[in-house]
């Protein structure tokens, strides 16, 4: 199905929002809610902070995270779904956020994983508790690069994994539990180029909004690597 006659449904989002997953679009229009399913909902237009009205556009199917693509037409995360036997099976879903529709299937071997997309193509990353990185392409469903992350942790490490991209496509910074810096992976290869090292326990990773640092959550304090030189 490409389209729906149902009316759309317009409720009070206030009970929402604290109990389950949200994710925001990019553009600013939506923003996908819950879990089983995950429901996309359309903001007011001009909606004023506090606004306790939207309008439930459609249904994404099933997930425990939500992750917006840069341009907005795909949402991707991980669901756990339980067998007729009792089993639980693990995958990454994909949704077309426009038509509403499955857009790509991958089975995980772990509930923690950190998902992140391409800056500028329908292809996303992931690391998960095996600590192999993957790379997903939506377009032809299927897994184009498949590599375990090799370096040196601690025993009894914990945390969760992250991963992001550079912000022209061309590397993967990725962060294993237990493991005290970044490596820096060529994105086309998935080999390791360098590690950032001089950490100390560090728990997630993100890149600055204008793409020229990368900033470490460390022990209680904040690094910050220059992404053209590496430095800190």
């Amino acid at each position: 199905p490409v389209a729906s006659v149902g009316a759309p449904q317009v409720a009070a989002t206030g009970a929402l929002l604290p109990q389950r997953l949200v994710a925001a679009h990019p553009g600013g229009r939506y923003v996908a809610v819950g879990r089983g399913p995950v429901q996309l909902w359309e903001l007011p237009s001009g909606a004023r902070a506090g606004a306790d009205t939207a309008t439930r556009v459609r249904d994404l199917g099933s997930a425990s995270t939500a992750v917006f693509s840069p341009d907005g037409r795909w949402v991707a995360g991980w669901s756990r779904f339980v067998e007729t036997g009792g089993e639980h099976t693990l995958s990454l879903q994909v949704h077309d956020a426009v038509l509403g529709i499955p857009a790509g299937q991958l089975p995980l071997v772990s509930n923690q994983v950190a998902i992140a997309w391409a800056p500028d193509a329908p292809r996303l990353a992931l690391l998960d508790l095996s600590e192999h990185v993957q790379l997903y392409d939506v377009p032809s469903r299927r897994v184009v690069r498949r590599r375990l992350v090799v370096g040196p942790t601690q025993a009894g490490g914990d945390g969760l994994p992250a991963i992001a991209w550079s912000p022209d496509g061309t590397r993967l910074l990725a962060l294993r539990p237990g493991d005290d810096a970044v490596t820096v992976l060529d994105a086309s290869t998935l080999l390791p180029v360098r590690r950032l090292t001089g950490l100390r326990r560090p728990r997630a990773l993100a890149v600055t909004g204008d793409g020229r640092a990368l900033a470490v959550s460390d022990s209680g304090r904040l690094v910050l690597h220059d992404l053209r030189t590496w430095a800190r």
